[in-house]
C-alpha cells in the first residue's frame, strides 16, 4: 500500500516536471 501511494507521488511529481518544462 505504501509503496503504491510513493509510485504514485514521484508519477505526480514526473508529470508536474514535465508539464514546467513544457510551459518554458
Amino acid at each position: 500500500m505504501l509503496q503504491r501511494a510513493l509510485l504514485a507521488l514521484v508519477v505526480l511529481l514526473v508529470q508536474a516536471q514535465i508539464a514546467g518544462a513544457a510551459m518554458e
